[in-house]
């Protein structure tokens, strides 16, 4: 699951929607944890949630130096 969920990480909104899913961060993060607001990143809203039967080899968010969100570049492998 991907996408912008208005949710912190790790809270109990997405802990309840998605019980069997973590979050590809906590596997593989790289630098700043941050994703909204692009300018001046405080929270973490924009998450891919993957099931166990995957890993996250890579975790990485970028300024597109536009918009509001950064962006998710995640890697996924079995």
């Amino acid at each position: 699951v991907l996408g912008d969920f208005n949710m912190t990480r790790n809270s109990e909104s997405i802990r309840r929607l998605f019980p069997t899913l973590t979050d590809a961060w906590d596997h593989a993060g790289i630098g700043w944890s941050s994703s909204y607001h692009r300018s001046f990143p405080l929270y973490h809203i924009d998450h891919t949630l993957i099931c166990d039967d995957l890993h996250a080899v890579l975790y990485e968010l970028v300024n597109p130096k536009m918009g509001r969100h950064c962006i998710q570049l995640v890697e996924i492998a079995r």
